[in-house]
């Protein structure tokens, strides 16, 4: 019988092991954002005013230059979010804007 010093014999092994854990990670990770999806879709909707707009150019020089649209929303409870919104979207609103 011959010896394995190396423990070439425990690569499949571990290949099995690490393809099973990444799986399971990639698994584990789609439930936990279905389950935050969800959550999300069933509660109602908080009101929200628009509090300022910005943008952002990127590029320029040898390549072409292009924008990022930013919008701040204020909750009701004094809360501010600022979301990357399209270029649509961003025409459509108006600092103020409240629902």
């Amino acid at each position: 019988m011959l010896d394995d010093p190396f423990g070439v014999g425990a690569f499949p092994f571990l290949i099995g092991a690490v393809t099973i854990f990444i799986i399971a990670a990639i698994v584990v990770s789609v439930i936990i954002d279905t389950a935050k999806g969800n959550k999300n879709n069933q509660s109602p909707p908080e009101k929200a005013m628009v509090v300022t707009k910005r943008t952002a150019v990127h590029g320029g020089g040898e390549s072409r230059a292009y924008n990022r649209y930013y919008v701040t929303f204020q909750l009701e409870n004094g809360e501010r979010l600022e979301f990357k919104v399209s270029g649509e979207e961003f025409g459509m609103l108006v600092e103020g804007d409240a629902r």
